[in-house]
């Protein structure tokens, strides 16, 4: 079974489903029983295709123009494609992810790889989304925000904290979310800024924790146009130098140092 073939029963399973935020959320699909074969044999094939780019690499490195232009053609990806393939249909994530990724080596024309990453996307939302996996996906979806559109990317985020049962999922999708609703700005960037908050105190033990601390940080306090935070330093000749003590003036701040 193909990946579009899975993607296309589990749409059979499941009703096609309202994407907005406001809709009614019915609980994903739960995954089935962890297949430790079909795992191992996606770390093995990624295993395989990265050593055999770092040897694609090397001769395209090596190679003059001429030879470059037969090279393209070449590339491992399209080589290594149905094996992962084939590999996706039979449930592993990794395999998706991969396909995801070189995409543009599968024989899909420019028009198609996009609804392909969406559709491997949305087959991710309804299968891993409970799974510790998640995170791998989640952070997946950032980097193809652009194909997969914003509308499936929050709900992967929404999902993931509604229905996820591992802190770093959570932590992942929460603070994302406030990422993208901070981007958006307008009345959203409240609720982005709560939405990291709330990140930095529940998860502030993991590196999104940290991390939404210090966007909102930077959010409130760095932003073109907004009030810089105040401090106090001390100058060659002793005296202390308080940014709010000139409030209304010019200062410029020089860093400098010494390697």
């Amino acid at each position: 079974m193909t990946l579009l073939t899975l993607l296309v029963a589990i749409g059979t399973l499941v009703p096609t489903a309202d994407l907005s935020i406001s809709a009614p959320v019915a609980p994903p699909l739960v995954a089935q029983e962890r297949d430790d074969a079909v795992a191992s044999a996606a770390q093995d094939l990624i295993a395989e295709f990265d050593a055999a780019l770092a040897a694609y690499d090397a001769r395209y490195a090596a190679a003059d123009r001429e030879a470059r232009k037969e090279l393209r053609d070449e590339h491992p990806a399209a080589l290594f494609w149905q094996r992962f393939d084939d590999l996706a249909g039979r449930g592993s994530w990794r395999a998706v992810l991969w396909q995801v990724e070189h995409v543009r080596h599968g024989g899909l024309k420019s028009k198609e790889r996009r609804a392909f990453a969406k559709s491997a996307f949305e087959g991710l939302r309804q299968t891993q989304v409970r799974e510790p996996a998640f995170e791998h996906v989640l952070n997946a979806a950032r980097e193809h925000r652009r194909s997969i559109g914003d509308e499936l990317y929050v709900r992967m985020l929404t999902d993931a904290v509604q229905w996820n049962p591992t802190e770093r999922v959570k932590a992942c999708a929460l603070f994302n979310h406030g990422l993208v609703l901070v981007e958006e700005g307008g009345d959203s960037l409240r609720r982005g800024l709560t939405m990291l908050d709330d990140c930095a105190e529940r998860f502030g033990n993991l590196e999104y924790g940290r991390r939404a601390k210090e966007e909102a940080f930077a959010t409130r306090n760095l932003r073109i146009g907004g009030t810089a935070p105040d401090f106090a330093i001390q100058t060659f000749e002793g005296e202390t130098f308080r940014l709010s003590d000139h409030r209304g003036k010019v200062v410029v701040l020089d860093f400098f140092g010494f390697w």
